[in-house]
C-alpha cells in the first residue's frame, strides 16, 4: 500500500495523501479519507455544476458553511445540518427564489463525469472577489431572510431533485414519521439517495436551534447597518 502511495503522490502533487514513514516500517500510516458512497463523485460535480453559473456563487457557500460552523449549526455528528446540506440549501434558493442559477436535472449527471478522467480540468480557481459588487451581500441577507420567513417548512422540502419545487406531500414527508432517530422538522432532500433527508438528525429543539441562529445573524447584520 505505501509504495502504491508514493506512486500516486509522484503522479500529481494534489493527490498526496499525507504518508508518515518510519522505522520500523510497520508504524508507518497514512492520512485520508475513505467513503464508500457511489454518489460522491455524482453529487459533487451537480454541485460544482450549479456554483459555476454566477461567480459569487462559491463565495456565498464558502460563507455559510463558515458561519454555520461557528454557529454550532454545521456539525452532522453533533445531530445538526452538514456542509453539505447548507451549499444544498444556498443552491435551492438560487434556483428557486434568486432565480440566477438555471436547474440542473440531478439524473443529467453520469455516475462518472467524463471531466473527471482528467485532473487538468478539474481544478478551477475560486475567481476574484468583487467588492465593489454588493450581489453577493445582497443575496446573503436574502438567503437568511428565505430560510426564517419565506420558506414554509412545514409544507415544502428544500430540493434540487425537481424542476418545479417539492412538497412534504409530494415525497410522503411528514412530521408524524419522526421517530426512531429520523425527524421531519426541517427536510433538505438528497439529490441522489432516495428518500434520504439530509435533516433527518434534526430534532425539534435543533431545529428551532437552527432558525435561531439565522435569525441572529440577521439581527447582528440589522444591528451593524444602523450604528
Amino acid at each position: 500500500v505505501l509504495t502504491y502511495i508514493r506512486q500516486l503522490s509522484a503522479i500529481h502533487p494534489s493527490l498526496q495523501c499525507r504518508p508518515h514513514f518510519f522505522d520500523p516500517l510497520e508504524l508507518s500510516t497514512v492520512d485520508f479519507d475513505l467513503s464508500f458512497s457511489a454518489d460522491g463523485i455524482r453529487n459533487s460535480w451537480l454541485i460544482r455544476q450549479y456554483l459555476l453559473q454566477v461567480p459569487y456563487a462559491r463565495h456565498g457557500a464558502l460563507y455559510i458553511k463558515k458561519w454555520a460552523k461557528r454557529a454550532g449549526i454545521n456539525n452532522g455528528k453533533s445531530g445538526y445540518f452538514c456542509s453539505y446540506a447548507f451549499v444544498i440549501m444556498w443552491i435551492y434558493f438560487l434556483v428557486f427564489e434568486e432565480k440566477s442559477l438555471e436547474f440542473i436535472p440531478p439524473e443529467s449527471i453520469p455516475p462518472l463525469p467524463a471531466e473527471c478522467e482528467s485532473f487538468e480540468k478539474l481544478h478551477q480557481p475560486l475567481p476574484p472577489f468583487d467588492y465593489a459588487s454588493t450581489a453577493l451581500g445582497e443575496a446573503i441577507l436574502k438567503f437568511f431572510h428565505f430560510y426564517t420567513s419565506a420558506f414554509d417548512w412545514g409544507s415544502n422540502v428544500v430540493s434540487l431533485c425537481r424542476p418545479g419545487g417539492t412538497s412534504r406531500k409530494e415525497i410522503n414527508w411528514n412530521r408524524s414519521l419522526s421517530g426512531n432517530a429520523t425527524y421531519y422538522y426541517m427536510c433538505v432532500e438528497d439529490p441522489y439517495k432516495e428518500n434520504l433527508n439530509l435533516g433527518r438528525n434534526l430534532t425539534e429543539q435543533r431545529a428551532s436551534k437552527t432558525i435561531d441562529a439565522m435569525n441572529e445573524w440577521i439581527s447582528t447584520v440589522a444591528f451593524h447597518v444602523k450604528s
